[in-house]
């Protein structure tokens, strides 16, 4: 749980008096990395630094670009058991993040979603599999890895992942991923998505399949003065499904996971790799994406939602 109490201290780090302001997504992932320090050096962990790596490759094997962008190894605090594991706690903890705010270079809505499954699907599929150890020894079956979605935004995160689609239709996963609590998101319907949508995903994925369970931590002002307030979800998966092909992985609640056809894991990962777009080529650095707009990418407004573009 050390990681989700890490998040809470987000907001005095974003906004409290002496922090320097935050606008971009690597600011959001630096922040978070102090906030987890903190909450490390407040245990005494050994070399608190150590726990952290920031662009872990999630396989030596496939695509060495695709990275997460923080791995938060918890092994040395020797407090895991497996009742703890069953309140949500994990030895490697992959994290991706995403920071949506409103202004020029700014992508419209369509774009952002796809930004967001795209790392859902890097959460779900490219995590390695870690199995547990008991006295040293593996036990079959059961993971420890821990898979977590930062995702933050200024101003009514509905302004950024609309849920309506342009020509009809409701992305029915969109408001639980934004809900606090244990949330169950459907079946994401890739294939009802444009084009624009899969500019920074792949078009690949429009056939695959993804379904999701997740405990969402969410922190937002109660009366905000300012329209442009920070909204900050931390989405920890506890279950999913992907199809994709011919192979299907499942991630259950209980740690225990399964791939259809069997041993076909590596298999399933090396597709997906290969038709995932990297971050950096898609997103740049400063969080600016190329904002080159076509009739797919038109930014959709519904009737309650209202989406400043400056």
């Amino acid at each position: 749980m050390l990681i989700e109490q890490a998040f809470f201290h987000l907001p005095e780090i974003l906004v409290g008096a002496g922090y320097a302001k935050q606008e971009y997504e690597a600011g959001i992932v630096s922040a978070f990395s102090l906030a987890l320090l903190q909450e490390l050096n407040g245990r005494n962990a050994p070399n608190p630094i150590s726990f952290l790596v920031a662009e872990k490759p999630f396989s030596k094997n496939i695509a060495m670009n695709l990275r997460a962008d923080l791995h938060v190894r918890l092994d040395k605090l020797y407090s895991g058991s497996r009742d703890y594991s069953e309140f949500g706690f994990r030895f490697s903890n992959w994290i991706e993040a995403k920071f949506f705010r409103v202004g020029k270079g700014v992508p419209p809505s369509t774009q952002n979603l796809g930004m967001v499954v795209a790392d859902l699907v890097r959460l779900v599929a490219l995590v390695p599999i870690e199995e547990a150890k008991y006295k040293k020894r593996r036990v079959t079956g059961f993971t420890v890895t821990g898979r977590y979605f930062l995702h933050g935004y200024r101003g009514d995160p509905l302004a950024h992942l609309n849920p309506n689609r342009k020509k009809g239709g409701t992305r029915a996963w969109v408001k639980p991923l934004l809900q606090p609590g244990y949330q169950e998101l459907p079946d994401f319907d890739l294939s009802s998505e444009t084009k624009a949508f899969f500019q920074h995903l792949g078009s690949n994925f429009k056939t695959a399949t993804l379904e999701l369970a997740v405990t969402n931590f969410k922190i937002e002002p109660q009366a905000p003065a300012k329209k442009d307030y920070y909204t900050l979800v931390l989405s920890r998966i506890e279950s999913a499904k992907i199809t994709m092909g011919t192979r299907t992985f499942e991630l259950r609640q209980d740690r225990t996971f399964s791939c259809s056809p069997t041993h076909e894991f590596d298999a399933l990962r090396a597709d997906i790799a290969a038709a995932l777009k990297p971050k950096k080529e898609s997103e740049k650095e400063d969080g600016e994406a190329d904002a080159e707009v076509d009739e797919e990418d038109d930014v959709e407004v519904s009737d309650d939602v209202e989406v400043s573009r400056e």
